[in-house]
């Protein structure tokens, strides 16, 4: 009976998304896979903290379980309202756990935050960058003190999806790319920017940044309040379980065969570096 429900659309388990709450960031990385070294300075701004109110709420009201919320930035520790975030996230019964990605620039500096992590729901994830990561070891000694729980991601290895310029690709090619990426474990990396869920981060702030068009079957809008809560869910179904051969970002990317390495987390000053 439940695997029919979930085959129907009736019960939708979700596994993983991905949630940026701020565009701005402590650093300001080459090939950033959230696009940020591509933000004009107008647009680096914290998400309205009302706005991440509403997208949770829509999306918690349309699926019946998500396993996995990483928040995400930008820096999300410089985001000022996290600590309302968490809140949102550990009152929610459907939400499994919920993971925040540092760059290891910063520590914590709010109580109430150091107190909501150490709810086993939360996880904190360290990008290990080396030198750039002044912080990390602070940090660290931050959340062993109180007994929250952390992992160190060493990064081994940077690719460089390209600049947002689009691609001669056939569309077998196109089909393999986005295959690619939706074979990853995690389910690929739904993002969920601006009330708007994408299939990739790339995806979703090249849309925000006016670099790559925003096609309406490459995502789902949970603040569309012309729907009921049920359609969100049916939208969403599809979304995550339905076919679809490649999204518009795909023609903008170099993912897979077409990427090459790049320095990790290189510096960058001005549009021109």
């Amino acid at each position: 009976m439940q695997l029919y429900l979930a085959l129907t659309g009736k019960v939708l388990n979700v596994r993983y998304i991905e949630i940026p709450l701020t565009t701005v960031c402590t650093l300001k990385c080459k090939g950033c896979s959230a696009l940020i070294d591509s933000y004009p300075a107008a647009l680096l701004r914290h998400i309205d903290i009302n706005e991440i109110v509403l997208m949770l709420n829509s999306l918690t009201s349309a699926v019946d379980s998500i396993y996995k919320i990483r928040l995400l930035g930008g820096e999300p520790l410089c985001y000022p309202h996290l600590y309302d975030v968490l809140c949102i996230i550990n009152n929610e019964d459907k939400i499994m756990i919920s993971d925040i990605v540092t760059n290891g620039t910063l520590i914590i500096k709010d109580e109430r935050i150091l107190d909501i992590l150490k709810n086993k729901k939360f996880h904190i994830t360290i990008s290990d960058y080396g030198p750039i990561s002044r912080k990390k070891d602070e940090l660290i000694n931050q959340l062993r003190q109180n007994n929250i729980r952390y992992q160190i991601a060493p990064i081994e290895v940077w690719y460089d999806f390209g600049d947002l310029v689009i691609r001669d690709y056939s569309k077998a090619e196109l089909r393999e790319m986005f295959y690619n990426c939706r074979s990853k474990s995690t389910g690929s990396c739904k993002n969920l920017l601006y009330g708007r869920i994408f299939h990739c981060p790339r995806n979703s702030h090249g849309a925000n940044i006016g670099k790559i068009p925003l096609r309406d079957s490459d995502y789902v809008d949970l603040l569309d309040n012309t729907v009921s809560s049920e359609e969100i869910k049916k939208r969403l179904f599809k979304f995550f379980y339905g076919y679809i051969p490649y999204v518009e970002a795909c023609k903008y990317c170099s993912h897979g065969r077409y990427s090459k390495t790049i320095p990790i987390a290189k510096q960058i000053s001005n549009k021109n570096d």
